[in-house]
């Protein structure tokens, strides 16, 4: 078992360096603007949340039209932080807990015992 802080000094590293390497100006735009990769990743969510249209240029010389429609979850998650939501966590069930529905399946085994041994 590891000690309480480990895991949270590991987080914040890898936050640390995801947020170092987000800032990253990888490429200009035509105005000679440095983008970041958090730009480019901002502008790729907005894409997929108001549909978009992708040309591709095959070998032949042909141009390949395919239209992306709009995402509910990604308009879903650009709403959720305009209006300053907190993005869900998954549940975490590594703390012992069984679930309702082993429990109920533990329960009827032990009836089921019950049932076999009264009719014997």
């Amino acid at each position: 078992m590891t000690p309480k802080g480990v895991k949270k000094n590991a987080t914040n590293i890898l936050t640390g360096h995801i947020k170092r390497l987000g800032s990253e100006s990888i490429t200009i735009n035509d105005e000679g603007d440095p983008i970041t990769r958090f730009a480019i990743l901002a502008k790729l969510v907005w894409d997929k949340a108001l549909g978009y249209r992708e040309e591709i240029k095959l070998d032949d010389g042909e141009v390949e039209v395919t239209i992306h429609k709009p995402d509910r979850g990604f308009i879903g998650m650009i709403f959720d932080r305009v209006e300053g939501r907190v993005a869900p966590v998954a549940a975490d069930d590594s703390k012992g807990k069984t679930s309702l529905a082993d429990r109920i399946g533990e329960q009827s085994k032990v009836r089921l015992n019950q049932l076999v041994k009264k009719n014997d």
